[in-house]
């Protein structure tokens, strides 16, 4: 509609076009049917499909700047320098108009729809949707959507005209945008009822959603929509229509994008363990997580490391998993038959500096709170006690809050346990991490009632597991109630 109301004069000077892509290849498409020349300012990151497609379709392409932003500065200097016409990607009436097509077509293929859901970048897709509809349904709620690295509308809305966002950064290219164009931030102000935010993982899960269940390639800009159903599927008045605006996915973005909704929908789990460097310790680990149902897609064994000790061997696994829950069944699966470990820890979790060692779950290691530690065999910064690290996700193998105080345990003249206090809350995935020789495999035998403490009390899921008889271990790692627990855990 913008190029085809040009004058001929207009056409004769070319247009120019600024785009991280979709618009890039609507502008070359729509120039090439009418005989123009086309020149399109993409961002230097701009997924190769989309660069490859503007260009097939006629355009020239220049890669200037890393934000949309850039590109349009470059866009308009090129203009005034050479004539061209400027199409910009969202801030014009027509276009604003052209994209709200998209409005009819939803009332026509679903009169009774409640709420729309749709991207927003620049603002031109969301104002023009929401001026059609709202002529033809006033009731009909239109809900913008952007990611919150790229998020210039709330700001700008609080301040009643247009607000830059320096920098801003998203996997979702089509949506990266540092400031409202003038035109659609009035319509969106007016007309447009709420404008959300969608995180990095929000978007990664929603585009896997779209793979596996609805098997739609969708970028993920388009898929924006679907990940704020998903954040807050309950707030929406229904029927919802969200717009999937845009399937241009590099593939090598798609491979990392899966990867990470993956890895933010539990199907991912990294585990790092020593092991007792011995004949048969790595198949005894592999056998525990195939009694668990833990498919390994990568294995490192390391052996010359300054960090490990004469006897031991670290192993990194990559595992492919079925959900959060999954991962602590596998993590438990580990832990729980004897398997010493070091930062049990969810792919794309923070890492604690240092090496601790880890007994028990930590699908990802989150500092929550500090309880007691083992401060009499010096162990730790400067002889402070060991702190404990819970987790926020997950849940625990042994169902329900987890408390301890005061527990002391003594293996002769060695003193494996010196007054620690735990407070864990229900449902809390549970690891403790510290350096060999700080009691956490203790601890975790005493919770699961394998020895009894010299003093103190714990209770799990409400039953006091200090007056149940200690069960032999199935394990034959465990260490004897009369013997302290090695080392090397």
């Amino acid at each position: 509609m913008r190029i085809a109301a040009l004058s001929e004069q207009e056409r004769a000077a070319g247009v120019v076009a600024a785009s991280a892509g979709n618009h890039a290849q609507g502008v070359a498409l729509a120039a090439s049917l009418l005989g123009v020349r086309s020149t399109v300012f993409m961002p230097q990151g701009a997924p190769l499909p989309k660069v490859a497609a503007t260009r097939d379709y006629g355009a020239e392409v220049r890669l200037h700047g890393q934000v949309v932003d850039e590109t349009l500065s470059a866009a308009r200097e090129y203009a005034r320098r050479t004539g061209a016409v400027f199409i910009h990607p969202f801030d014009h009436p027509d276009i604003i108009a052209g994209q709200g097509t998209v409005g009819l077509e939803i009332l026509e293929q679903c009169p009774e729809v409640g709420t729309i859901v749709v991207g927003l970048g620049g603002g031109g897709l969301a104002a023009g949707i929401a001026v059609a509809v709202k002529a033809l349904r006033p009731d009909v709620r239109i809900v913008g959507v952007q990611a919150a690295g790229a998020a210039a509308y709330p700001p700008s809305l609080a301040a009643g005209h247009p607000v830059p966002v320096e920098a801003p950064v998203t996997m979702a290219d089509g949506i990266r945008v540092g400031c409202p164009g003038v035109v659609p931030f009035r319509i969106v102000a007016d007309l447009v009822d709420e404008v959300r935010t969608v995180s990095e993982d929000d978007l990664s899960s929603a585009l896997l959603l779209c793979l596996e269940r609805a098997k739609l390639v969708v970028e993920p800009a388009g898929a924006s929509p679907v990940a704020a159903l998903l954040a807050d599927p309950g707030s929406f008045r229904g029927p919802v229509v969200a717009v999937l605006s845009g399937g241009n996915v590099d593939p090598v973005l798609l491979q990392a994008v899966l990867r990470h909704g993956m890895a933010a929908a539990g199907r991912y789990l990294s585990l790092r363990l020593r092991l007792t460097d011995r004949p048969g310790a790595l198949a005894a680990l592999l056998e525990v997580l195939t009694q668990v149902d833990a498919n390994v897609l990568d294995i490192s064994h390391v052996r010359t490391d300054p960090r490990l000790a004469l006897t031991e061997a670290e192993v990194e696994l990559h595992l492919e998993t079925k959900g959060p829950g999954h991962c602590a069944e596998v993590g438990g699966g580990a832990a729980g038959r004897g398997v010493p470990g070091d930062d049990l820890t969810a792919e794309g979790a923070p890492r604690l500096p240092g090496a601790p060692t880890v007994d028990g779950i930590a699908a990802r290691n989150i500092p929550v709170n500090a309880g007691g530690g083992n401060s009499q065999r010096g162990t730790g910064p400067g002889n402070v006690k060991i702190p404990y690290y819970v987790t926020q996700t997950g849940r625990t193998s042994m169902p329900g809050a987890i408390y301890a105080e005061g527990l002391v345990k003594t293996f002769g003249d060695v003193k494996a346990l010196d007054g620690v206090d735990l407070d864990v809350p229900e449902g809390t995935v549970l690891g403790l991490l510290g350096p060999n020789g700080a009691g956490k495999t203790t601890t975790v035998r005493v919770l699961t009632t394998l020895i009894k403490p010299d003093r103190g009390s714990a209770v799990v899921a409400g039953i006091d597991v200090l007056k149940k008889s200690p069960t032999k271990s199935a394990t034959p790692s465990a260490c004897p109630d009369n013997s302290p627990p090695s080392t090397n855990t």
